[in-house]
């Protein structure tokens, strides 16, 4: 038999790579530049949003085209697009009235001087975002691409917001914010009660007669027999009420300055005594709100000594884990005090980092997801909207309870609202600003 010999093809391995690489660049030049035009598109489309609502918000309150045109300028170049500020123009934008046949906008009628703005139908406002040859920031660049000659990408995104106005005015809107103060919030909070704060002076600036917004607290549970220095956020419920959001009014200030002075508490801190509620207890607080005070005082007092075993203090949450069917019987008697006034629309606004976890029990607690769940059924059947805001903190923390669950938050919403989330908590005060905007102005955008 022959002997096999290996013989070398460096050769013919080097001509087939010599063939083969300009394909394998072509390739890597189209996956960078598809990524990033992809980024430029979204981010591009989130310009087109943010301004179009910014807009007609602005046009909600001044009724003035050009203030609606103006918000939205500054709005836009306040994002970026792949790095850059966005630039749009007057021409950019359109301001009129929305024909939802063929989505068309009428501008108003300046005959007169004044634009008349329609009391009836909707009133819009049209951005269209561009990067273009010709734009103030120019077309889109590639990196790679260029190299086979395509150095620019024209990009443009659009976005129509509306607000419907009849001539029939708006119902009261009586708004609780239910706000997190737990530990794991602590870093972001600042950020969360700027948010609280806008949304109450927003709500304020389009005040219409009843208008009223309030906030409560939720945070970590105390052991079911601490002492009474430590039941002092359980027991109190004065501080929690509605005040009035008419203009220089002292009720907003009052909600305002008392937002002003929340303070998260970590878990190991109980000396404070004013962050030992969990969510469903948040909740429960601020939908008494929506009863008067001295009831929504007296309700909550009769609830927390019901706890009470053989002279005993118990918290809600040692019910929660031994009496569950007895607890619900107790919640459904305490929120029959609320919604005393059937004339306003009552909204629950619940911002916070995801599930309300629970120290004594192994993760997830179930039974407080449940309860939760539960007390948002009621409220829903009471008629009350419940809007979720949501920080969303990915990485797990130490404490085993693996991050935020903020689809959970979301899971809370009912009767039409709305979850909002966000990544970064500098985001909150635009997420709290767009729930008072959909509250007030009904703005939304159109498809």
């Amino acid at each position: 038999m022959g002997r096999l010999t290996h013989r070398p093809r460096r050769g013919a391995t080097l001509a087939f790579v010599a063939m083969v690489l300009p394909c394998l660049l072509g390739l890597a030049a189209l996956a960078v530049d598809l990524g990033r035009l992809a980024v430029a598109k979204q981010e591009l489309q989130n310009v087109a949003d943010a301004a179009a609502l910014a807009g007609v918000t602005a046009l909600q309150m001044s009724a003035d085209p050009m203030a609606a045109v103006n918000e939205a300028i500054s709005v836009a170049s306040a994002n970026d697009v792949l790095g850059d500020a966005q630039i749009i123009t007057a021409d950019d934008t359109e301001v009129g009235a929305y024909d939802h046949a063929t989505s068309t906008i009428t501008p108003f009628d300046y005959t007169g001087g004044a634009p008349a703005l329609p009391d009836s139908g909707t009133l819009a406002v049209r951005v269209n975002a561009r990067r273009t040859e010709g734009s103030a920031n120019g077309p889109v660049t590639t990196v790679f691409a260029r190299l086979f000659g395509l150095d620019h990408v024209n990009m443009t995104a659009s976005a129509t917001a509306g607000l419907q106005v009849s001539g029939r005015a708006r119902p009261p809107v009586e708004a609780v914010i239910v706000q997190d103060q737990s530990g794991s919030f602590e870093d972001e909070f600042p950020e969360a009660r700027e948010g609280d704060v806008a949304f109450v002076n927003l709500m304020k600036q389009a005040y219409r007669d009843g208008d009223k917004t309030g906030i409560t607290g939720f945070g970590y549970q105390p052991n079911h027999r601490t002492s009474t220095a430590r039941r002092k956020d359980i027991n109190v419920f004065h501080d929690y009420r509605l005040n009035s959001n008419e203009d220089n009014a002292a009720g907003a200030t009052a909600t305002t300055t008392y937002i002003s002075s929340m303070a998260t508490i970590p878990f190991s801190d109980y000396t404070q005594g004013n962050c030992y509620t969990n969510l469903y207890t948040g909740m429960l607080k601020g939908a008494l709100q929506f009863a008067n005070e001295a009831d929504a005082a007296a309700a909550w007092s009769s609830f927390v000594t019901s706890l009470n075993r053989s002279g005993t203090y118990y918290n809600i949450g040692y019910w929660r884990k031994y009496y569950y069917s007895q607890l619900k019987t107790k919640i459904n008697t305490l929120l029959d005090r609320a919604f005393a006034n059937a004339d306003s629309t009552h909204v629950m606004i619940i911002v916070g980092d995801g599930m309300p976890w629970y120290h004594e029990n192994s993760f997830p607690d179930t039974r407080s997801k449940d309860l939760c769940v539960y007390i948002a059924d009621v409220l829903a059947a009471k008629g009350i909207k419940i809007h979720a805001v949501a920080l969303d903190q990915s990485a797990a923390p130490p404490d085993g309870s693996k991050g935020s669950d903020s689809a959970f938050l979301a899971s809370l919403c009912r009767n039409g609202g709305y979850a909002f989330y966000t990544y970064d908590a500098e985001n909150l005060t635009d997420l709290m600003v767009g729930v008072a905007q959909v509250e007030i102005g009904r703005a939304r955008l159109l498809k």
